[in-house]
């Protein structure tokens, strides 16, 4: 796990979403496996080459237990 505990302020949700998979302590086939977000999804999305439905975004969000919240 990174030193930062949590991204940039100014990131998008997208980014954020990116960075929290990145700084999982779970692979990125074990958080597919946990998900049903296909690997090569996973891993697209990561390398930033393509981006992920609605549905993936709120299966790794609950996962990671993530949630919105207006500042």
């Amino acid at each position: 796990m990174s030193k930062t505990k949590n991204p940039p302020k100014t990131a998008t949700l997208t980014e954020q979403l990116r960075w929290y998979l990145r700084h999982a302590d779970e692979s990125p086939v074990e958080v597919s496996r946990q998900t049903g977000v296909h690997h090569t999804t996973l891993y697209r999305f990561l390398k930033d080459t393509r981006g992920l439905s609605h549905d993936a975004q709120d299966r790794l969000a609950k996962y990671l237990r993530l949630r919105l919240v207006r500042e």
